[in-house]
């Protein structure tokens, strides 16, 4: 690792591709709403795939994230239902 940079950033996630269905499937399943779709062709810019990349963190304090995405999506939307005050339900 390079001197230059006084700060590391680092990626923090499960180290697992999630599919964008089974993404927006976890959040209604956390809250019970099922979201409208709009299907779209994939424009440009748009990535087939991507995930956290966490060989900086495991190699710079030997840690590898491993929350399940219910887990953690279950964990944030409690938050921000609660910090923006819309509390729907108890998750």
């Amino acid at each position: 690792i390079g001197q230059s940079a006084p700060h590391l950033i680092f990626n923090v996630g499960n180290n697992k591709p999630t599919n964008l269905i089974d993404f927006v499937e976890t959040i209604e399943n956390i809250l019970d709403i099922k979201a409208i779709r709009e299907y779209r062709p994939i424009e440009k810019g748009d990535v087939k795939e991507t995930f956290a990349d966490i060989d900086l963190l495991k190699n710079w304090i030997d840690f590898s994230p491993n929350t399940s995405l219910e887990k953690g999506m279950r964990i944030f939307l409690n938050w921000y239902l609660d910090y923006y005050d819309l509390r729907i339900k108890k998750l």
